[in-house]
Formats: C-alpha cells, structure tokens, sequence
C-alpha cells in the first residue's frame, strides 16, 4: 500500500513539475508545416477583361479564367494576356501587335502601365482612347485598384490636346466617352475662360525623406494650362496621405510662368523657374532638393500633354544635380524625364501598432512598391521599434523580438499562413488580454489589407497553438477586427 502511495505521489509531483515549467503547447495530429521565407501558392483566377466589341467601336468585357503561378503577380498575368494579340476571333485586342509593357507601377491603389511607343500605331485618337479605357477597364477589375495611369514611351500622350489623367472609372461605350472629350476639348480651346477637370497624380515627397509618393485628385485648369495648376497642387499638400508633406510651405515654388519649348530634335520641354528663396524655405521644412526636382517631373511628365522632359532653374541656374543621402544624382542639362525619378516611387502601407496604452492604432508609412505588397516586409515593419517610434506608436509585439522570429509567411486560397519562432511563443506568455489582442490583430489586420488576403492563421515552428496566453483561440483562421483601432 505505501509502495503504492509513493507511486501516485511521484507521478503528481512530475505533472505539476511540467506545469510549472513554460513549454509550447502540443502539436496538432497533421505533421508540422516548417514553412521558411516567403511564398505565395499557384492560383486560377476569373478575370475580366475588355476586348474590342464587333462594332469595331465600343468595348467587350470577356472573362477569362488566368493561372497565376507561384513568383508571378495577377497584374503581371492580366496585363500580359490583354495584351496578347492572340486571344481569339471573338476576342479583338484594342492593343497594337507589337505594344510592350515597359513597366508597370504599383504604389497604393495607382497602378500606371508604361506602354512601348508601339502603342501610338493605332488610326485615329479615338482608337487610342479605346485602348486606354480597355487597359483601364480591365485593371480597375482588380481588388485594390482605384486608380489607372496610361503612359506610352514614358509620357502622357493625351487626347485632342488634352490630359487624360487617371482613369477612375470606365465605361463600355467609347463613342460616348469620346463626344465628352471632344466638347470640352471645344469647350477649353475656343473659350478664353473655358476649363478642364482631370484626375491627375501627384507625386509628394514623403515624410521620411526616401521616396515619392502619389496621390489622385481632380484638377482644374484654365487657358493659362495645367503645368501651373499641378506645381500650386504639389505646394498646397496632399489631401489624404499622412505619410507624405508640402512642396512647399510657401505656396509656390515658381519664380514666373512656366514655359515650353521645343527642341531642334522635336521634344518638347517645360521649364520652370523657382524661386530661391521658396527652395529654401521648403529645404528648412524637411524637403530635399532631389525631392523637388522628382516630385514635379514625375507630375507633370505623367499627366502634362506629349511632355518629354522637364528643366528646372533657381534664380536662373540651371539644375544639374541634387544629393540624395550619400549619394549625388546628376542631371542631364537637357532635362529631367519621368524615367530619371521613376525608381524613387514609393508606395503606402497601412500598419497596424500599438500605443502607450496598447491598444490598436492605425499608421501609414511610405516603403518600396515590393516591400509595400510583402507580407513578410509589412511583418518586419510591425516588428521594428524604431519604425514604430518613427511614426509615434509602439510595436504592437514584445521588444524582445525582431524580423528573424518571422520564419515564413505562405498566401494560399485568401488566407496567409504566418510560421513564427518559439520565441515570440514565449515572449508573449506575459501579455495581457489588451496586449495579446493588440499583437495578434496587429499581424492580422495588417496582413489582411493586403489584395488576396482574408484572413490569417498563425504557427509556431510549425505547429498551430491553441492560444498564446489564453484570450484569443489560434487553432483557427482569424478575420480582421478593424473595429478594435482606437483613435491617435
């Protein structure tokens, strides 16, 4: 009997031994997913696509049934099969055989598709304008995509002389959309006080002095043109972006009217005068000087009629160079092309922090275009303390941990599986209810913002847990909660 006794005793003593000892929780009977890096699964995707009509005029929508294979983007696979001149008798592409895309641009809901100078074969100014609308149509199809700019040989090639902006919204029937442009095309050229609305993007510099960021807006203009209306628009600040500033706390950079000329090679350049003095004042209030010269020829080369290059002057010198951190960029004294700038688009990413108090706060933050669609890059920008400091929050997870406890996120049927380190498991068995919450839809909420996304579900070297702490269930695909983001 007192054999058997000592027997039960040691077995409780072990049980509550591994009580009191912190381990991960026991795995689930499916075989751990040990998934490293960064992976996006091969998916079928229905997509609509708009072909010319058998009128020969209007548009066709067409939905075509798209592999988007595992390194591959669905804007990549849509855009290489629109543009496709095989895609079939019923199917007539709107676009020149011979069109390339040079390169596309993904920065927030503004996608801009750079198109080969192949484009311009087409009849007549109304069969340009149906393969904008078709290029437009189909892309603005896609979730997350606001916001369509059409460029051919990097430069806006316009309609009847005037801007065609972004594309916000498309129609089927081009000839309607065509007698619009060509009464206000009346309208402004034989009017003195006619003007013009047009969604126009404006590049901003961002707040933390590394790229340049766009925003959409309606502009007007009037007979003295647009390129004025665009620089007072950059100067005044953008409307809705918190990541991005002012041109210039002034109101103008300009020191006289901007003018074009055109070269003995047939380009045609606007040169704009600035004013030292207002450079100055915008250099003290954190613009950079490289930031200027990219934020106005990136505007203005995307939306100004036929413009191929920009030349600025201060006081009448010319622009030659800026320095850009350690490094100096030089121009060429014929001008600035939207090619020169094009690597300095930024795009926005909305993460999700905590504050003082841990609760959930919603921040913007300027970052490369790829970094921007990562999953694993928007992760490590939520892990860093000294991001979240730089836009006035906390991170939302245990300061003891960095990017390496990221040991891989896979995107597969609208759910990102996100595989972390048995020391974030560990970290986070102080949290509170509050903190555990705020770090776990910090991830969620983020990730979720992202195209494709829907929900999350989480693993710890390869294991699913049933909870971190003991508040939220994990076994689970977890949704957003955007109601839980308090204001600040």
């Amino acid at each position: 009997m007192k054999r058997a006794l000592a027997l039960i005793l040691a077995v409780v003593l072990l049980a509550l031994g591994a009580l009191a000892e912190e381990t991960l929780p026991e795995p689930e009977e499916e075989a751990p997913q040990m998934l490293l890096g960064e992976a996006a699964a091969e998916y079928f995707y229905e997509a609509t696509l708009y072909y010319a009509a058998s009128d020969g005029i209007s548009l066709s929508p067409a939905t075509r049934t798209l592999l988007v294979q595992s390194g591959e983007t669905l804007l990549d696979v849509v855009l290489e099969t629109l543009l496709d001149p095989t895609g079939g008798p019923a199917q007539v592409s709107v676009v020149p055989g011979d069109t390339r895309v040079i390169s596309r641009e993904v920065s927030g809901a503004l996608v801009t598709v750079d198109l080969s100078i192949d484009a311009r074969n087409v009849q007549s100014e109304q069969e340009l304008l149906r393969m904008y609308l078709a290029i437009a149509g189909t892309l603005l199809e896609l979730e997350g995509v606001e916001g369509v700019n059409v460029l051919i040989g990097g430069r806006e090639e316009g309609l009847l002389g005037l801007p065609c902006g972004v594309f916000t919204d498309v129609g089927e029937d081009v000839t309607t959309v065509w007698a619009q442009m060509q009464a206000e095309a009346d309208r402004y050229l034989g009017n003195a006080q006619g003007s013009v609305t047009r969604v126009a993007a404006l590049y901003f510099p961002s707040e933390d002095g590394n790229w340049l960021v766009p925003e959409t807006r309606e502009v007007t203009f009037g007979e003295d043109g647009c390129a004025r209306a665009l620089v007072d628009a950059l100067c005044a600040g953008p409307a809705a972006l918190s990541c991005a500033r002012a041109l210039s706390p002034t109101g103008t950079l300009l020191a006289g009217d901007p003018a074009l000329t055109v070269t003995g090679e047939g380009e045609r350049v606007l040169q704009l005068n600035l004013s030292g003095k207002a450079l100055a004042a915008a250099e003290a209030g954190g613009v950079q000087m490289w930031q200027v010269c990219g934020a106005l020829t990136l505007t203005l080369c995307s939306f100004y009629p036929e413009l191929d290059a920009v030349r600025l002057n201060v006081d009448g010198v010319p622009v030659v160079e800026a320095p850009r951190g350690d490094a100096i960029l030089s121009f060429d004294e014929s001008g600035l092309r939207r090619r020169d700038l094009s690597g300095y688009i930024g795009s926005v990413a909305r993460l999700y922090l905590a504050d003082a108090a841990g609760e959930l706060v919603l921040r913007e933050v300027a970052m490369s275009q790829g970094e921007a669609l990562s999953p694993r890059a928007l992760l490590a920008a939520l892990f860093s303390t000294e991001t979240a400091a730089a836009l006035g929050a906390v991170s939302p997870v245990p300061a003891a941990l960095d990017e390496t406890d990221i040991l891989g996120v896979r995107v597969r049927d609208g759910v990102a599986t996100v595989n972390l380190s048995a020391r974030f498991y560990s970290a986070c068995q102080d949290l509170d209810e509050v903190r555990e919450r705020t770090a776990v839809y910090a991830i969620v909420n983020t990730l979720c913002g992202l195209s494709g996304v829907d929900g999350v579900r989480f693993l710890i070297e390869g294991e699913s847990v049933e909870t971190l702490t003991e508040y939220i269930y994990m076994r689970t695909t977890l949704l957003p909660n955007f109601g839980a983001v308090v204001a600040g």
